[in-house]
């Protein structure tokens, strides 16, 4: 299971680590008995900005993070959207349906489900769902994505 993090710049990034290296995040240790573990999702940029040569300390402290099993990291991909936690797709005769898991204000993260036919891959589909679907009921959502730990937001 996950809790998802979100830092937006090298500043929040290297609190963050710091946090999660003694063992001081913000996420549960356990959620109905399972183990919970830290994810860092890096925006592109800030994912590219982490590899640049004046950030070597950072990079290397983020890496020992990950190699002492405290946590792991992710880049997401340019096109998806920054606070995209999970996604699910289908397509039937030319309706794009998609469901989405996104992070909200705080660590807390909401579902949403929705349909178009004004899109030319599935990305525009889940920006579609995140700006205009509609939100799942808890039971629905946990159901769909099992796996984010994080409080589920009302």
């Amino acid at each position: 299971m996950y809790w998802y993090y979100a830092p937006r710049t090298t500043e929040e990034l290297e609190k963050l680590i710091s946090r999660l290296d003694l063992g001081h995040g913000d996420h549960p240790e356990k959620v109905d008995g399972e183990k919970v573990t830290p994810y860092i999702m890096l925006s592109w940029d800030l994912g590219h900005e982490v590899w640049l040569p004046e950030q070597l300390t950072l990079k290397q402290d983020l890496l020992a993070l990950v190699e002492k099993g405290k946590a792991w990291y992710g880049v997401l991909n340019e096109s998806w959207p920054y606070k995209l936690l999970d996604t699910q797709y289908w397509n039937s005769a030319g309706v794009a349906v998609a469901v989405v898991a996104v992070l909200g204000g705080g660590w807390d993260w909401g579902a949403y489900i929705g349909g178009t036919t004004q899109t030319e891959d599935e990305f525009d589909a889940y920006r579609h769902v995140m700006r205009h679907g509609i939100k799942l009921p808890i039971h629905f959502a946990k159901a769909i994505f099992p796996h984010i730990a994080n409080p589920y937001r009302p």
